[in-house]
């Protein structure tokens, strides 16, 4: 059935006098579609639904009555009528109220279509009290002619709401979030508006098209059960005062920075940039994302307070104030498009390396080219001129460029004066001070150049120069290894720009700074200078600088700067060619300083910034052409003889809230009720197309089929047993968009039963309190550790389009996987980035005794799946750390022989048993390196001779390296030469240290020329030759015995271990039988 534009839900309790009013206000709206109309009766005892009934019939007008056999109130019967509700927007309108303009519902589906971002459209309405004949128009703000005005959830706190739910129209798949006690309050209407304002704000037509009799409804905002049905940012506003002082400024228009990091100290650019502009009203206001805003904010006020006031939590819902945004970085615009289209708002994108700016990167890319895109940037401002040259050739010069070098610094720092100094070492200061300024981002510090900072520091002190080192940042002596330990270091932590100011002029010679690209990610890298390097030049700091992307615009090299490459050797060079000169450090240091005040003044940085700024919010918020639609989203169902589950599944899958769907069935020669159902929802909803295969081509090809038929930027798999929730495809969506890096997003899970019950004492885990990302590597390995799918079925999963192609569907290392497909597709997207993640419970999944994951034939495949996979992981990034191979595969072997155990009085067995092969293959393998095997799959390498051989020993041969090896041949010149060839390759593998020979001290003599023999014919080893009557007894343990296959058991019970060897066969003569 086609979903309706709009529902009207009529709400009733004994209204016998009003209802035929209000019926006859319906039925006047002048509407292009037929109304979807439903009343909500709460337990009427008088003849109103009759009278609707009646009217029904009389008007021709299909009306569904939801009916409450007892009085439950306002809310209750509210909520039930929403849930009846069929159309993309719910009229609400009660009984005693009535529209009194024919264009209402009208104009207000057309605010509500032509403005994605708002949550509802209002009228004004006309309150009349009836006792003393007076009326109120009501809400009192006013609007121009034929404009709107959006209520945001502060200003809905404040009382400008609607005067009745009456006046408004909901986008129901808003209505289906709320948090069900909104509806348990006895006035419920206010509540609904102010938890919908989460979502956009409430749009305000001017017109009066509602009466209302009687007084506005009203809720009181205090009281913690109240303020906990809000949501958080909604409730803040309601519940903050006048005293709280952290809330955002009042009024709308103007210049809103969105940020991630601000106002955290560490970051001198974004302060000095931010609280210029502010302090200047070029922007209005920072909203910002940082968690525990209030203590930064605090730390912030003390040092910047005029600007303080401005600062406030990001909320979303806001950007309807502003008429303009400026963003910093990659990460940050991807993150925050979705919001900024939702609201139709401009923005201007600062794009300065770092920030997910990773160069060469897919993901990365893939951000920047969707960002780049969006026709809501209006400028790109750049700080490298091989980024300016990034945007040029990506946007095709379609958006404007300016190149600032270099980024903001702090107003102190520029200061008439700042920097000129005299104490520098060889100038009169005894000690040489080397500072290393640096966040932290990796675990080495690589990409800054720790490493190499400290080397250089342990070969100057060496040199014998009085060298002191001083550590800003993330790095602290933990950090240090024991051959820097007795460096004379100190530590700072994170220092303010004020502080940090006070510590280079606090005498620091040199700043050294040997950035390398590529480290913190593929293609990421610094721009150049560090701002750690131009806050240091601009007060008087010698700059040791590498440039490794050559991005250097502004220095000449050892004349205002030394760039040696980022090695320890050339750093340290260029530190000792400054202090050789007189003068050497203060003659370049003062020469930086003034390269850096002429590139960095205010003139140079924050006025070219501020023209950008201004001229872009000249422009207006009016975006031509902007169309900020959702991206499509296949949804693929693949069917078999689904008759039983097939129509909950097609009724969550076109009951999305996200409406941009398509629908895909692939029938694959059902032979129950499949085609009818399928057939009659097709006709029913054009967003439904059904694909048949007859005759029928299995499990696997029906969804590769379905993905080769996929339009959709995204797609998401939906088996013909399951069910989505209704918020599925919209909340996954989010997530990619938010988080365009991420090569999947999925949600926490739910099973059911063939009922549809959830199942009783079943939890799937949670692997995350809050929604985010996941990084991709640790993701496969929790699952390959644990031979689980902790990420879910196919029905779970949303992934893009071109990540995946139908023919390399379920295939991997060219053989198709049995049935852990699911995992095979899972671990391909994550070798390639992260995964968004949602605890949101949006999926269910059906367990019932139909199902392939219940069928013997399909469970020994299963585990040999895991065998494959694990080893496929480990070639492709997954399970690097140390011994996460060995103990996945002795999982996966666990898992193997538990299925063998199940399986074994069956037929089933097989693959089973060659599961468990596979893995104890894999990890005898891992004991020691098997040469020219690296481009073969498992399964080729445990049927490999090399593998072969190593199980035609006792296992536990190769599980260490023995101090000794022993043998004690018979004296005989072939099984000597066969005991010499043996212990070549036990030393050759690394299982044994030594090689020694037992004889009985009569045979000495006989035994030196057959070894001296034996060792001549081959590679010469060292071999120690020792009497023995008892060799079992000569070594201490743990030792190797090295004895033919079938030659005795002197060693026996002694020995940790045998390694055996066949003995050559004289002809005639089975020289391995005979052998003592």
């Amino acid at each position: 059935m086609t979903t309706p534009r709009a529902s009207v839900l009529l709400l009733t309790s004994d209204d016998e006098a009003h209802v035929e009013r209000a019926l006859a206000s319906i039925r006047s709206q002048a509407v292009d579609e037929a109304l979807d109309v439903v009343v909500a009766d709460d337990a009427s005892s008088d003849r109103t639904l009759p009278v609707v009934t009646a009217w029904a019939e009389r008007e021709g007008v299909a009306v569904r009555v939801v009916r409450n056999e007892q009085r439950l109130g306002a809310g209750p019967t509210l909520h039930r009528g929403i849930a009846a509700c069929r159309g993309r927007y719910v009229a609400v309108l009660r009984a005693e109220d009535e529209w009194t303009s024919a264009d209402k519902l009208r104009r207000q589906v057309e605010l509500l279509d032509l403005h994605p971002h708002l949550s509802a459209a209002a009228t004004r309405t006309l309150v009349v009290d009836e006792a003393t004949g007076s009326s109120q128009t009501l809400p009192l703000l006013p609007a121009a002619d034929g404009a709107h005005v959006e209520l945001t959830g502060r200003l809905l706190t404040e009382g400008a709401g609607p005067a009745t739910p009456s006046c408004a129209v909901y986008r129901a798949e808003l209505l289906e979030r709320l948090d069900p006690g909104v509806f348990e309050a006895p006035v419920p209407g206010p509540l609904v508006d102010l938890a919908m304002a989460r979502y956009g704000a409430v749009g305000l037509l001017p017109d009066v098209a509602t009466r209302r009799s009687g007084p506005p409804e009203q809720v009181a905002l205090t009281g913690d059960d109240v303020l906990a049905l809000l949501p958080e940012p909604v409730a803040q506003d309601a519940a903050r005062t006048p005293a709280d002082g952290a809330g955002a400024p009042g009024g709308r228009g103007g210049m809103v920075v969105l940020d991630d990091y601000f106002p955290t100290k560490g970051t001198g650019f974004r302060i000095a940039e931010f609280d210029w502009m502010m302090r200047r009203g070029v922007v209005a206001e920072v909203m910002t994302t940082v968690p525990e805003l209030r203590p930064l904010l605090a730390e912030y006020a003390t040092l910047y307070p005029e600007t303080a006031g401005k600062v406030s939590a990001y909320d979303a819902r806001r950007l309807a104030e502003f008429d303009c945004a400026s963003i910093m970085f990659l990460n940050n615009a991807a993150r925050f498009l979705p919001d900024l289209e939702r609201h139709a708002l401009p923005f201007v994108l600062q794009l300065y390396p770092g920030g997910g700016l990773h160069l060469g990167e897919p993901a990365a890319e893939r951000k920047l080219r969707r960002v780049l895109a969006s026709p809501l940037l209006r400028h790109v401002i750049t700080t490298q001129p091989l980024v300016t040259a990034l945007v040029e050739e990506v946007t095709g010069g379609s958006v404007p460029v300016t190149e600032v070098i270099g980024g903001p610094v702090g107003r102190s720092y520029l200061a008439p004066g700042a920097g000129l100094r005299t104490d520098y070492f060889g100038s009169g200061k005894d000690f040489l001070d080397v500072c290393f300024v640096a966040a932290r981002y990796t675990l080495d510090g690589s990409d800054k150049g720790w490493p190499i900072y400290l080397a250089a520091l342990r070969q100057l002190a060496d040199a014998g120069l009085p060298v002191r080192g001083h550590v800003v940042g993330g790095f602290g002596p933990s950090d240090l290894r024991p051959e820097h330990a007795d460096l004379d270091l100190s530590f700072s932590g994170v220092l303010s720009t004020p502080e940090l100011r006070a510590f280079y002029l606090g005498g620091m010679d040199v700043i050294v700074s040997p950035t390398a690209p590529g480290r913190l990610a593929p293609g990421a890298f610094d721009g150049f200078p560090t701002g750690a390097c131009v806050e240091a030049a601009l007060c008087g700091v010698a700059l040791v600088a590498t440039d490794p992307m050559g991005q250097n615009r502004l220095y000449t090299d050892r004349h205002d700067i030394h760039m040696p490459p980022a090695d320890v050797d050339e750093v340290v060079a260029r530190v000792l060619e400054l202090v050789a000169g007189p003068d050497g450090v203060r003659r370049v240091a003062q020469a930086g300083l003034r390269t850096t005040r002429r590139t960095y003044g205010v003139d140079a940085q924050l006025e070219s910034r501020r023209r950008v700024l201004e001229a872009a919010l000249a422009q207006g918020r009016d975006v031509p052409g902007v169309t900020p639609g959702d991206p499509l989203v296949s949804i693929l169902i693949p069917a078999y003889n689904g008759e039983r589950f097939l129509k909950a599944t097609l009724q969550s899958a076109l009951g999305q809230s996200y409406r941009n769907i398509e629908v895909i069935v692939g029938d694959d020669c059902s032979t129950d009720r499949t085609p009818e159902i399928l057939a009659a929802t097709a006709a029913q909803d054009s967003r439904v197309r059904v694909l048949r295969f007859d005759p029928n081509v299995g499990g696997l090809e029906n969804p590769r089929r379905l993905l080769a038929e996929a339009g959709g930027e995204y797609v998401k798999y939906l088996m013909h047993d399951d069910v989505l929730g209704s918020d599925c495809v919209r909340e996954l969506v989010r997530g990619m968009q938010q988080h365009p890096e991420a090569t999947m997003a999925f949600s926490h899970r739910v099973l059911i039963d063939e009922s549809g019950r959830p199942v009783a004492n079943h939890e799937f885990s949670k692997l995350s309190a809050r929604d985010g990302l996941l990084d991709g590597r640790e993701l496969g390995n929790l699952v390959l550790l644990n031979c689980a799918n902790v990420i879910g079925e196919p029905t779970t999963v949303l992934f893009r389009r071109d990540d995946v192609s139908p023919e390399d569907l379920w295939i991997f290392d060219g053989r198709t996987v049995d049935v852990l497909n699911d995992v095979q597709l899972w671990l391909q997207l994550l070798a390639k980035g992260p995964a968004f993640y949602t605890p949101r419970s949006l999926s269910r999944f059906r367990s019932h005794a139909g199902q392939n994951t219940n069928n013997p034939r399909y469970l020994g495949r299963g585990e040999r799946d895991w065998s494959r996979l694990t080893d496929w992981g480990a070639r492709h990034g997954f399970l690097a750390g140390p011994g996460q191979l060995r103990r996945a595969q002795a999982r996966a072997l666990l898992e193997a022989a538990s299925r063998l155990h199940q399986l074994i009085d069956t037929p089933n067995y097989g693959a089973a048993l060659e599961a468990a092969y596979l893995s104890t293959a894999a990890l005898v393998e891992m004991l020691r390196p098997t040469p020219g095997t690296g481009s073969l799959d498992l399964p080729q390498r445990a049927h490999s001779p090399a593998v072969r051989e190593r199980l035609a020993q006792e296992l536990d041969v190769w599980t260490r390296e023995y101090p000794a090896a022993l043998a004690a041949p018979a004296l005989d010149p072939v099984e000597v030469g066969a005991t010499v060839q043996a212990f070549r390759e036990i030393l050759a593998a690394g299982v044994a240290q030594q090689a020694v020979v037992a004889v009985p001290p009569a045979d000495l003599e006989r035994a030196v020329p057959l070894l001296e023999a034996a060792l001549a014919a081959g590679p010469d080893i060292d071999l120690e030759l020792v009497a023995a009557d008892d060799p079992a007894t000569l070594l201490p343990e743990p030792w190797l015995a090295l004895v033919p296959r079938g030659g005795g058991w002197w060693h026996d019970g002694r020995a940790l271990a045998t390694w055996t060897f066949e003995l050559p066969c004289e002809e005639g003569t089975d020289r391995a039988s005979t052998a003592g």
